[in-house]
């Protein structure tokens, strides 16, 4: 190898002094490259990332920890290191628990630091014989699933029945303060859109909650059915409730014409019979008026309107 002095004698010996800037430039870069190819021991600043963090898990702060080690490896690598901090990724299926919060022994952290970088170091000197994480126990709760908007339909469709969620519950875990608040898993629908046809697909929980939350599933199965609808009118008699049966009652008027939202290819099905119309005392019972209200009709016709909604009773 090179010594310092036997550069100098080297140097002294050159009759062209031009070629001395660039020999003593060439004889450091290989003293330099001798000196850290040796092995060296320095303190290295290590940034810990903790990860499989799994549900039942929050993070309480930032995700990243940072510690000072001794470490023993070559010259080069530890220069590189006291430039950019080492990363070392530690799992949290290898962490102890103590009263909600989680550690990492010191044989653990030495072993990570060792393996994930091909053997390249020895830790000489770890001061702490444990390490703690920002990452705490979650609270886990049940929460019923609903959509962040109502699902519009277009012109002349309506939907059939009510909007099916499967799975209609989740699994939410997160900081304890923070899942007390939380009482819905928002879906997000669609926005701006009218549907024609009936809804048989995937939506996700909405963005904003997963930012703060862990759910057990992010995708959920949306149903619901629509069907074209038409609207039609029908003239119903208007029959008493049981408290005026008992007496001889007179409605004026005596029938009622009833909108109705029924499907296209019902609309030719539809009767009368299909429906019956009932007259209640109005809420200002000291008047003499009926208010009149569908009691019977088919499941899939809905009541537009009445004309007209309260009638006048005279007991004869």
């Amino acid at each position: 190898m090179i010594t310092f002095s036997g550069l100098l004698r080297r140097i002294r010996s050159l009759k062209n002094t031009r070629s001395i800037p660039l020999f003593l430039f060439l004889s450091i870069f290989i003293w330099l490259s001798s000196v850290l190819s040796e092995s060296h021991t320095a303190k290295i600043n290590i940034d810990f990332d903790f990860i499989e963090i799994g549900f039942d898990k929050y993070q309480a702060e930032s995700k990243s920890s940072f510690s000072e080690v001794v470490l023993t490896g070559t010259g080069f690598r530890l220069l590189f290191y006291r430039l950019v901090p080492l990363r070392v990724y530690l799992s949290m299926s290898n962490a102890i628990v103590r009263e909600g919060h989680y550690y990492f022994e010191r044989k653990e952290i030495v072993k990570a630091i060792e393996s994930q970088h091909r053997n390249a170091f020895r830790v000489r000197e770890f001061r702490s014989e444990i390490l703690s994480t920002p990452i705490r126990k979650s609270k886990i709760k049940k929460v019923p699933v609903r959509l962040d908007y109502d699902l519009q339909t277009a012109d002349g469709f309506a939907w059939t029945d009510s909007i099916t969620f499967t799975p209609d519950s989740l699994l939410v875990s997160g900081k304890p303060s923070a899942i007390d608040t939380l009482h819905y898993a928002l879906i997000e629908s669609p926005k701006d859109m009218s549907f024609t046809t009936p809804i048989n697909q995937r939506m996700s929980v909405s963005p904003k909650l997963l930012k703060l939350y862990s759910f057990n599933l992010e995708n959920i199965h949306v149903q619901r059915k629509i069907a074209r609808y038409t609207q039609i009118e029908i003239r119903l008699p208007i029959e008493t409730s049981d408290s005026l049966n008992a007496v001889d009652v007179q409605l004026i008027p005596a029938f009622a014409e009833i909108s109705l939202r029924v499907p296209v290819k019902r609309a030719r099905d539809i009767e009368a019979a299909d429906f019956k119309l009932i007259g209640y005392y109005a809420e200002d019972s000291e008047s003499n008026f009926l208010d009149v209200k569908v009691v019977e009709m088919p499941n899939d016709v809905a009541v537009e309107d009445i004309k007209p909604k309260r009638v006048r009773y005279f007991i004869n």
